[in-house]
């Protein structure tokens, strides 16, 4: 049987289409710097002793369709004067004040040295969240304002003279990678120091569908265990990241997806919302029981509820266009005092579209 003519160009341009729909892999052989905003590439692999910094204004959002292997450098930290992609004004430190103050004998009253400090960027606990996952990076740290004066040799602290920059704040990365993350090397997103201030450190997302592993060598630099820290948050489809190497940085949200959050307990006379965090366009179900789950397995992960007292809560589909997936379903609790100090445990079911059925985690709650 012969093959139509109109069907071969058809395979040759959808063959043609595909190729050019392939994007590039970041394979650097050197130091390299890119320009940050929406980024996309096949895979991802950096070589030891070698570092990719992203620059700019926008958050780095990288999607990588494979595998992103990092054993060199990674990083949107601010670098000298220059705050890192995506950082903000949000947690500003306040700016210092220094004159030398000298006064030598028939100096006027009140002429006396000034030496306040620059506080430095904040950024954990200040502003920004892991959960969902806010775009705002680091902050920078305040500047040094010098006085000296306006009568020499007078020191009287009465004219402005120069401004000491503080240091700027770091950025934001968020990685997408549909294969795995495998991390000995760095990801960094440190603020930096200036001789007055410090820019507090900026927000990192690190997702792996195939998995992530920080392994042993690995570090994630997010700023201290402080407010001056930035935000760290990794998870992974289907399994718990794999943590065996540093983080330095406030507590980082770690967790397995699909995941049900709760940003608060249900209230009588209220509207109560609970979400799913998954793949864009998945259909999540979330269901809930007045008594718990025994752990029971089974081929989509443990379950945590009840099934025979177990009743439908809702259903939802994961919107698309977002860098951190989450579908909302807005449940009405009825105003009867009977409700309050009711106990319940929730779950959820995601079936996305190109991945394995899952079992969200089990969160239990109690009516207010």
């Amino acid at each position: 049987m012969g093959v139509s003519r109109t069907w071969i160009l058809a395979a040759v341009a959808a063959t043609a289409g595909a190729l050019l729909a392939q994007h590039p892999p970041l394979v650097p052989s050197s130091n390299t710097t890119i320009v940050s905003g929406n980024l996309h590439y096949s895979t991802i692999q950096i070589p030891a002793g070698v570092t990719v910094q992203f620059t700019g204004s926008a958050p780095a959002i990288v999607v990588c369709d494979g595998d992103c292997f990092v054993h060199g450098t990674l990083s949107v930290a601010a670098t000298g004067s220059t705050a890192g992609p995506g950082a903000v004004s949000l947690g500003r430190g306040a700016d210092g004040r220094y004159c030398p103050g000298y006064c030598p004998w028939g100096c006027p009253a009140g002429c006396w040295p000034v030496a306040n400090p620059a506080g430095s960027g904040q950024h954990f606990g200040v502003y920004g969240s892991s959960l969902p996952f806010s775009l705002e990076g680091g902050s920078p740290g305040g500047d040094e304002l010098n006085y000296g004066s306006s009568n020499p040799p007078f020191s009287c602290c009465n004219q402005y003279m120069y401004t000491l920059p503080g240091g700027r704040g770091g950025g934001t990365l968020v990685l997408l990678v549909g294969g795995r993350i495998e991390i000995d090397g760095t990801i960094d997103a440190d603020g930096a120091n200036s001789w007055v201030s410090t820019g507090s450190a900026g927000a990192l997302l690190l997702r792996g569908t195939g998995g992530v592993q920080l392994l042993p060598n690995g570090q994630i630099l997010a700023g201290p265990p402080t407010a001056q820290g930035g935000r760290v948050r990794i998870d992974a489809w289907g399994a718990q990241p794999a943590v065996q190497g540093t983080i330095a940085a406030p507590p980082a949200t770690i967790f397995e997806l699909p995941h049900l959050h709760m940003p608060s307990p249900p209230s009588i006379g209220t509207t109560w919302t609970v979400g799913v965090l998954a793949p864009a366009n998945t259909l999540a179900f979330v269901a809930g029981s007045t008594s718990p789950g025994a752990g029971v397995p089974t081929m989509f992960g443990n379950l945590a509820i009840d099934p025979p007292s177990a009743i439908n809560v809702g259903s939802v589909v994961v919107p698309a266009g977002s860098h951190d997936p989450i579908a909302t379903i807005q449940v009405l609790v009825p105003n009867h005092g009977v409700l309050i100090g009711v106990q319940l445990w929730l779950q959820g079911f995601a079936v996305p579209l190109a991945l394995p059925p899952r079992l969200t985690n089990g969160v239990a709650t109690i009516v207010q």
